[in-house]
């Protein structure tokens, strides 16, 4: 996992108009107004305000991802970050921070899942404010 990384999405996450917020897809796509996903808008704004970034290219989004943050795609501390399962009831770009944020200061909660799912109260938003 990389901290230092995770800190600066999170930071950049938060800031993001929540109008403008949506964690169900894995591009970017403007063509709408839209930013339809946090992690592809932070990949580009750190990509273009950090041009040395010691990231190799070419890199899909999927590869950027892996390399930037430390996570496999398909690690439950990716999940339980920026799963399109929040949707339902988490859509937003605090939450999003907030999850990031607990990963870091705390590891993953044992019932990540059912937080994800709505089976039980998340418990990120009272801790990392």
């Amino acid at each position: 996992m990389n901290v230092e990384n995770l800190k600066l999405m999170s930071d950049f996450i938060k800031d993001i108009d929540p109008k403008l917020f949506d964690i169900r897809t894995s591009r970017m796509d403007t063509s709408y107004g839209v930013v339809r996903n946090a992690i592809a808008h932070c990949a580009i704004h750190f990509m273009e305000s950090n041009p040395e970034a010691d990231i190799e290219e070419p890199h899909t989004y999927y590869k950027w991802a892996k390399d930037f943050t430390g996570l496999s795609l398909y690690s439950l501390e990716w999940k339980w970050c920026f799963s399109a399962n929040w949707s339902h009831s988490r859509n937003n770009p605090i939450d999003t921070s907030q999850r990031i944020n607990y990963l870091l200061a705390f590891g993953l909660p044992r019932d990540w899942f059912s937080q994800m799912n709505g089976l039980t109260e998340v418990i990120y938003n009272k801790i990392c404010l």
